[in-house]
């Protein structure tokens, strides 16, 4: 459900409620929960002493009050606990116009409490979109392929899915960096993402993007890309776009094969129509596909020199995923 905002500038925002699932995605959030406003924030989990160690009024406990552990490592428990809580997760999603659920793949209740918590959010809100963690490679090939199943779970689903890749961070960061420096990185893009969903929604530009262009974009299913470049304005020059697309930590799929992208331009009073033509192309020539692209431009006095850019790419999952019919988790063996 919609709401206003009450602040100098009033403007009708989406309900946007944001989940983390398991115990990582509940340590995301927990990065940015406090910094974060017009968001209402959900912990999902099967242990009690996690859901207890956060401050959030909303907590669904997986598997009942009685609960107090967790999955065990094993997503056949944690597909079960959150089966036991479909009322639940139902009550705490319902009436959203977009939810973010955050979780860490691999482990019990991130692999298999996440697509059944996704496909409930489905069945209430037209936006869905999966920020999932993949394990690092040292985990070993059982967490691997548990991640790598709800991936085609939630894909098949029919939800947004954003990688948060283990690889990118390794690339990205040199070995000394410091675990919880990490972990803020992945919550601050979390929270960057959405303050740019809020920013494109809010601004009155001279092209407006709205929520129902977002919905067009966002409501299909598809692998999801958000560029979080560190130095969001720059000069009009041939690396303009690439410096868009710069993520440290989410997987950038194969964006030649992107269907989908939301553009949105701000600049100053001198930017003209030779440089929206210049960036549009070059966001067309990324893709080899016939792309649906929602642009919007905004001119402000608070850029006197420079472009920022904010660019989203979607693409279709691979055809294999989109025809077979994926089993939640597999079998938990020992």
């Amino acid at each position: 459900m919609f709401y206003e905002c009450t602040d100098n500038h009033t403007s009708i925002l989406p309900d946007i409620r944001i989940v983390g699932v398991g115990g990582a995605g509940i340590n995301i959030l927990n990065q940015i929960c406090t910094n974060t406003e017009n968001l209402s924030f959900i912990a999902m989990d099967s242990s009690k002493g996690c859901i207890d160690a956060t401050e959030w009024e909303q907590k669904v406990i997986l598997g009942g009050s009685h609960q107090k552990l967790g999955g065990g490592g094993n997503p056949e428990k944690g597909r079960q606990f959150a089966m036991q809580s479909l009322h639940d997760i139902e009550h705490n999603l319902s009436g959203a116009d977009m939810v973010l659920l955050v979780a860490g793949l691999g482990g019990g209740v991130g692999s298999g409490a996440l697509p059944v918590i996704a496909d409930v959010a489905k069945k209430v809100c037209s936006v869905v979109i999966c920020f999932t963690v993949m394990p690092f490679p040292f985990e070993g090939k059982k967490r691997s392929n548990f991640a790598r199943e709800t991936c085609q779970a939630l894909e098949h689903l029919g939800v947004a899915i954003a990688v948060l890749s283990n690889k990118q961070v390794l690339n990205n960061f040199p070995p000394e960096t410091p675990f919880l420096e990490i972990m803020k990185e992945m919550g601050y893009q979390l929270s960057s993402l959405v303050s740019k969903f809020l920013n494109i929604i809010m601004t009155n530009g001279m092209i407006n993007i709205d929520f129902s262009d977002m919905k067009t974009i966002l409501s299909a299913r598809g692998h999801l890309f958000i560029g979080n470049p560190e130095n969001e304005k720059t000069t009009l020059s041939e690396d303009l776009i690439e410096q868009a697309m710069d993520n440290k930590v989410l997987d950038p799929f194969h964006l030649s094969q992107a269907n989908r992208a939301i553009l949105l331009i701000e600049a100053g009073a001198e930017f003209n129509l030779g440089c929206l033509h210049d960036i549009g192309g070059k966001v067309e020539a990324i893709s080899q596909k016939d792309m649906n692209l929602i642009m919007g431009v905004n001119i402000t006095s608070n850029i006197r020199d420079g472009v920022k850019v904010m660019l989203l790419m979607m693409s279709e999952f691979e055809t294999a995923h989109q025809t077979s019919e994926i089993t939640l988790v597999s079998q938990w063996h020992e």
